[in-house]
């Protein structure tokens, strides 16, 4: 292993060793890796992030004709649990073909995705760039994709437009209230949701390890980049903001190589300017013309903090419900065993009145599926934390697993397209940062 590689998986500079061409090629990719959409009005096969995988890891197979890396295996678990789940299906006489295929399909998606950031990373590092050039690449893929979100808020025949490829007949007939008009999905192949805010909000997340070593002018383009993000955030759902407040500063934290005190007045002084900025959003909201497109898109998302300031209560299902108790399947049958039927209705048809994704693991799967089906975050979780003290990868991954996770106690996320692109790109990462000698980056 030459010099110059083990150079490029620590240095901290923007991408300039290929051609302006190659690098607009490489961010295409990636963009269409972490939040390529999915043509649901022809077919929900039709899934960028999924083809993407595919042409990646043939270029694995094909380019590096190797095996892939060890740590992918832990992921082979899903396929005899996605069995169970298929032959759980037969029982249950509601089961259509398409369900079948769907669940039969889900682990190759998985698994194809995983494989898929792999072999990025690998691309990245053979071609000579570092890993902090991709880490900015995943941040200006959520930038573009953010001024999608905002073009679309803005011009109702671009948002149109764009539904017309990514929404189904069956969603834009679905019976949703008025202000969801009003939430942005981008390409996510739906309306505006948590877990695409969420997605949104890690670009803010990753904020501190992207400027870490940068000069001041491409400090404050990134931090404009960050104030689009935000934007977007807002306009599609109020679960991203819980999360830049809870995992930004943890990022600035990690970054800085831990909690300290000299860093102590810095971290309250950023938690206090961005609940600041929240209240404020608040103010502005209150003042805003109630029938402007803005007053819709950012009422939905700050309806909860609008009630606590005008002496309202908490109306939120899946937070009341995570307060009160905790929803066990009915009867020693289905916890031990668990039901197909919660995991094939839909959001809009079903019995089981929670989003709350444990809990639906808990009644599709049985308990011991569902612990084995959990057990690749968790485990990774592990890992990250037992790295994060002298490997960037490690302090990431640890952040995205742990998002992942807690939005999971909100609605079942885990193996989701978007967030398990992220997941597969910093789990590769911390793979090539922790094994720099190893054999797949020699061109």
């Amino acid at each position: 292993m030459d010099k110059t590689y083990s150079k490029n998986i620590s240095h901290l500079s923007l991408p300039s060793s290929s051609s302006k061409l190659g690098a607009f090629c490489l961010y295409c990719i990636t963009f269409f890796y972490c939040l390529g959409p999915v043509l649901n009005s022809y077919s929900s096969i039709i899934d960028f992030i999924f083809f993407t995988s595919i042409f990646l890891s043939l270029y694995f197979f094909i380019k590096i004709k190797l095996f892939p890396p060890p740590f992918l295996k832990i992921f082979l678990i899903l396929v005899p649990i996605f069995f169970y789940i298929v032959v759980s299906a037969v029982f249950y006489s509601e089961a259509q073909l398409f369900d079948f295929i769907r669940l039969s399909l889900k682990p190759v998606r998985i698994i194809t995705t995983l494989l898929g950031g792999f072999a990025l990373v690998a691309l990245f590092l053979r071609l000579g760039r570092s890993l902090s050039s991709l880490y900015l690449f995943i941040f200006m893929a959520i930038v573009l994709h953010a001024l999608i979100m905002i073009l679309q808020l803005y011009s109702p025949d671009f948002k149109d437009l764009i539904y017309s490829f990514t929404t189904s007949d069956s969603i834009m007939i679905e019976s949703y209230s008025y202000e969801y008009n009003f939430r942005m999905g981008g390409l996510a192949g739906s309306f505006g949701s948590s877990t695409l805010s969420v997605a949104q909000a890690f670009g803010i997340i990753l904020l501190p390890f992207i400027k870490k070593g940068r000069g001041f002018w491409q400090r404050s383009f990134l931090n404009l980049c960050a104030v689009i993000i935000f934007f977007s955030v807002i306009i599609c759902g109020r679960s991203g903001l819980l999360f830049i407040l809870l995992f930004y500063p943890l990022s600035s934290i990690l970054v800085s190589g831990g909690f300290k005190i000299s860093n102590s007045g810095k971290l309250v002084f950023l938690s206090l300017g961005l609940l600041g900025l929240i209240a404020a959003m608040v103010t502005v909201i209150g003042n805003l013309d109630e029938t402007s497109d803005l007053f819709y898109a950012l009422r939905r998302t700050f309806e909860t903090l609008i009630a606590l300031d005008s002496g309202g209560k908490i109306q939120d299902g899946t937070f009341n419900t995570i307060l009160t108790f905790m929803v066990l399947p009915n009867s020693p049958e289905g916890f031990i065993l668990g039901s197909s039927e919660f995991l094939i209705n839909t959001h809009f048809d079903r019995t089981l009145n929670s989003d709350i994704g444990y809990i639906r693991n808990l009644w599709g799967m049985g308990i011991f599926v569902a612990l084995a089906y959990w057990m690749p975050y968790f485990y990774f979780l592990f890992k990250a934390y037992l790295n994060q003290q002298h490997l960037d990868s490690a302090k990431i991954l640890l952040v995205i697993v742990l998002m992942s996770i807690l939005l999971h106690v909100k609605e079942d996320i885990f193996y989701s397209r978007i967030l398990l692109s992220y997941f597969s790109i910093i789990l590769a990462m911390f793979y090539f940062e922790k094994n720099p000698k190893n054999k797949y980056v020699r061109n």
